[in-house]
Formats: C-alpha cells, structure tokens, sequence
C-alpha cells in the first residue's frame, strides 16, 4: 500500500507540477530493498531556513538565512546484530540538480547526522545522504562502541564501520530520492574527507558499482597502520622523558618553512616542494625563541631529535621503517597535530597531550583492553602494537587495495586530493597507495588522478594555503563530460564566517607527481604559475585554465548547477 501511494502521488507531482516538498511526509514512502537489512522505522518531514555554524569552506556557501529542504530518516538493522542504524537523506525542495551524493564522516563517526557536510551538498543541489553506521555519529574522538566486552571487538559495528553502512547507505538514498523526485537521479556521487576518504577509496575497492565519481580528501588509508602511527610522536616524547613545549616545537616548524619555503621560486609561507627540503632540526639547536608573555626559550637538543623522528616516521627496534612520516610544514601541534603538550607554570614542566584518536585506538581498536597503559611502551611494544593493529584491523580497514579493475572496467571516475601540511594524516600515506596504483596500471590516469595541495592541513585550514575548493565540480565535469583534470583550482579563502564569491586569489593544485612552480608575474595571479616534473623544475607542465572555470561557469558554486 505505501508503494501505491508513492507512485500515485509521485504521478501527480509530474501532471499536475505541485512541488515536491508536499510529498515530505511519513507515508509517502516505502522502504528500500536493501540486501540483508531489517526496516524498523522511517520519518520525513520538511525543515525550513535551517542554519548551523559552519567551519569548513563548502559550509561557508551555505546561505546566511539557511536551507530547506525535505528531511528522511530511515532505520534499519540488520537481523541479530543489533546494529540499530540511521540514515538521513536531505532532499532539495528547488533546483534539484538531478543528482545524489553520499557524504562521509570524519575520525571514528562514520558520518555526522544534521551535519556540515551533509547541508553543503545539499546547498549544491544534490540529493545528499549519510549514515551513523549503528554507532554514536556526533564524537569523532572516541569509539569505545568498538568493544562489546573487555577483549572482544564488536563485529557488527565494526564490519559497518569499515564499509557496509556507506553500501547500505547508498542503495537506501538512491532509493528516497528516486522515490522523492519520481525519477532516479542522472548520476551519483560520494564525497569525503578524513574517514571519509578512506570510505571513498574503499568504495571503488569495494563496491565500485554504487558511484559514477568519488572525491577523496585526505584519505585515511593503511588505517591500522596509520592509527598507530599517530601515536609515534607521543611515544618518542615519553621514551625520551622530555615533553617541548608548543612555542619550541611551532619554532621549529616554523624555521623550516623559512628555509624550504622559496624552492618554488617565491617566499608565500609554506612549502610546495617539501621533497627537495633538507631543513635538519638539528641544524637550529641553541637557537634562543620569543615566547607568549615575555618568556623565551632555547631549542634543545632533544626536541630537535623528536622532531627528526617525527619527520622520519614510526621505526622499529631495528631501525626498520613502520610507517611513512610527515612533510617540512607539516605543524606538530595543533588540535588535530599529534605531538601536543601541556606546560604549566614554565616553558620546561611539561607533558604530553596525546591525539585523542591514537590513544582511543591502543586501547580499544589494538589491545581490545580499555585500562591498557599506553604511555608504559617501550620501543618493542610499540613495535609490537603496529603488528598487532595490522594484523587484526587490515582485513577490515585497510582499504589499500591497488587492483581498481573493476571500477576502470565500469567506467567510474575518482580523484584524490591530499593537503602537503596536513598534521593528523601525512600526505605521503595517499601518495603511498596512488604510487601503488601506478605501478599496477599504465593507464591509471583515465579513471583516477591525485592531487597535492601545498600549505593545506587536514582537510582544509593552513595560514596563506590555496585550498580545492571545487574540486566536486571537477569530477563531475570529467564523469559527465570526459574532461579529466589535470589541475585542480586551489583557492585562499577569506576567514568570513560566511562567504560568497569573494575569493582573494587562485593558484593552480597540480596532478602529482607534477610540482608547483612560479614562473614569473604578478603573485596573485593564477597564471603566475605552472605545474611541472621534479626533474624539469616546472619547465614544460602547464597550469593554464579558462576565467570561466575559474570564477563562475555552470556546474560551479558561483554558477548553477
């Protein structure tokens, strides 16, 4: 009976030209078919002019007065895993682009319900959906979901974690919209950053059938291996006995910028080529640093040697790599850094401050034992720990599979972008895998392409950096129009709370392995500069691109869609 009433009064719709916002109600839907789930409940109502305070660039877009929108919430579980799941679909009341979009989450939160992310899609005109994957989607930082009891891992939560919630999610969004606009949407999309990323590239691994495109941000593969790498900083620190404080740490970063910040030909205050800097910790010792309130202090020593491991990356007992390390210009403190600490009453009592996520993932995702020690590890242990997350959590979570076959066989698109100072998860884990990638498959560049955005943290932020924007809009341009790019449009954003249109400057985000080089003009030009090989120095790449792409054109932000 739902069913025939959705298909009478999506007919309606389409005779008689009522808006769809009068079909947003409870009854107006039945419930995907989706394999293997257990429908328990679903909601729909519209929400007008909703506002939030947004952070990240796209969010920015959303207008000051807010969206609206037509608001379904579907539970589902599947049949004894008590796994009760929610999944919100946000569908435009006007100027639907025909189009769906999957959103991600971000740290242990599979996706954010009544999220950032998930209004900026929408703003965009997408029919946009997310999932919290049967577990708390509002706490990034923690997960201790994971554990059903002391030494068991929650199998459920975490198969859904690792991909089955966003290929649930997908079949059910696509469903709602269908159902919605009376029709399926054009072509469909996933955009994530973070954990999101990892849920992008594991999409194409896994299930390359459910998006025509995907976008990656700051994809957190090798998650095991990556998780505990993010404790490595902590864990010098503790070995070591000695905790720097964030002046002399920022200090230290801060002259490396200053040293490698010209390779590109111009000083802006961040590297772009952070491969050719030989900048050596070890090189500023002694250096006497201006602190907050009239205090100073001089670079030591140890923190100097802290901050070359960190650089360098997880070792083992042997002096074996573990794990990737981190770019010059990459910050070590920070809300999302991972070499924290708190001093108080000097510059010299201080103590580590672990990122959060590492910790929460010794405890629970790696020794399964939330009373598990982390600041006791010895070298071995910690050694001993990045086996133990690998070994138990790549099955699920390692989305580093190089074999995308199946996703170039089906004609799908997918680009990754990285930011080159991105302080919780290092660029050089990205360029691991898309290295891998190549490797596998000559023609790699017709269906996926890399990208590297100088200066840019964690998915966005990084003083003077030129973030991708619309980097959307260049992946639907090469999935519906074959135009693959080779540069993604790296914009400096102003810090407004809100902003439309009023980009200060442009420069270009090249396809890795290309570089960035100045070649030459006015610095606040976009032609001012070209993307080139390591090897030529920036001769012979090209950065060249329309006005129209650059500051308007159909399909972008500042155009419709």
């Amino acid at each position: 009976m739902l069913a025939l009433r959705a298909a009478i009064a999506a007919a309606c719709a389409c005779l008689i030209g009522i808006s769809s916002a009068q079909n947003c109600t409870k009854d107006a839907w039945h419930y995907p078919d989706v394999f293997g789930a257990e429908f328990t409940g679903l909601d729909a109502n519209i929400v007008r002019n909703w506002t939030l305070n947004v952070t990240s660039p796209e969010g920015k877009l959303i207008p000051s007065d807010g969206l609206s929108f037509c608001n379904v919430t579907v539970v589902y579980h599947h049949p004894g895993q008590d796994d009760n799941t929610n999944v919100q679909v946000w569908l435009p009341l006007e100027g639907w682009n025909e189009r769906f979009i999957g959103v991600g989450g971000g740290g242990f939160a599979s996706g954010k319900l009544n999220g950032e992310n998930l209004a900026a899609t929408v703003n965009l005109g997408y029919a946009a959906s997310v999932t919290d994957a049967g577990h708390d989607s509002q706490t990034w930082y923690r997960a201790p979901w994971i554990l059903s009891s002391k030494g068991n891992y929650n199998y459920p939560l975490l198969v859904n974690y690792a991909s089955l919630a966003i290929h649930d999610m997908t079949a059910i969004g696509k469903s709602i919209t269908e159902q919605y606009y009376g029709r399926q949407a054009k072509y469909s999309y996933f955009n994530g950053c973070s954990t999101g990323g990892r849920q992008a590239i594991g999409s194409a691994q896994r299930y390359p059938e459910d998006y025509d495109g995907i976008l990656a941000g700051a994809p957190a593969i090798n998650n095991p291996d990556l998780s505990v790498s993010t404790f490595w900083a902590q864990s010098v620190m503790d070995r070591l006995g000695h905790y720097p404080s964030k002046c002399e740490l920022d200090a230290i970063n801060r002259l490396s910028v200053e040293y490698c910040d010209a390779l590109d030909g111009i000083k802006d205050g961040f590297i772009s080529d952070p491969d050719n800097c030989n900048f050596d910790p070890q090189s500023v010792v002694g250096q006497n640093i201006s602190c907050e309130n009239d205090t100073s202090i001089r670079i030591s020593t140890q923190t100097a040697s802290i901050a070359r491991a960190i650089r360098q990356g997880p070792t083992s007992v042997s002096g074996k790599s573990l794990w990737v390390g981190t770019a010059h210009g990459t910050p070590f403190t920070g809300a999302l850094a991972h070499a924290n600490t708190l001093c108080v009453g000097s510059l010299t009592n201080c103590t580590g401050v672990p990122f959060p996520m590492a910790a929460d993932w010794l405890k629970n995702f790696t020794r399964r034992d939330p009373n598990y020690d982390i600041h006791k590890m010895t070298l071995a242990d910690y050694e001993e720990n990045f086996y133990l997350s690998h070994q138990q959590l790549n099955p699920f979570l390692s989305t580093d599979d190089p074999d995308l076959s199946r996703f170039r066989g089906l004609g799908k698109k997918m680009i990754s972008w990285h930011g080159m100072a991105d302080e919780c998860i290092t660029v050089y884990g990205t360029r691991l895998y898309y290295d891998r990638v190549l490797a596998a498959d000559n023609d790699t560049g017709t269906y996926y392409r890399h990208f590297e955005a100088p200066g840019v943290n964690h998915c966005s932020g990084g003083p003077g950096s030129f973030y991708p924007l619309r980097a959307l809009d260049a992946l639907v341009r090469w999935t519906e129009g074959g135009i693959a790019p080779d540069v993604l449009i790296g914009y400096s954003l102003p810090n407004a709370t809100r902003f439309q249109g009023d980009i200060d400057q442009t420069r270009p985000i090249c396809k890795y392995p290309d570089m960035l080089k100045y070649k030459g003009g006015d610095i606040g030009q976009y032609g001012s500069y070209t993307c080139g090989g390591k090897d030529d120095k920036g001769k012979g790449g090209t950065a060249e691109i329309g006005n129209a792409e650059l500051f308007g054109g159909k399909g972008g932000f500042l155009g419709s869609t």
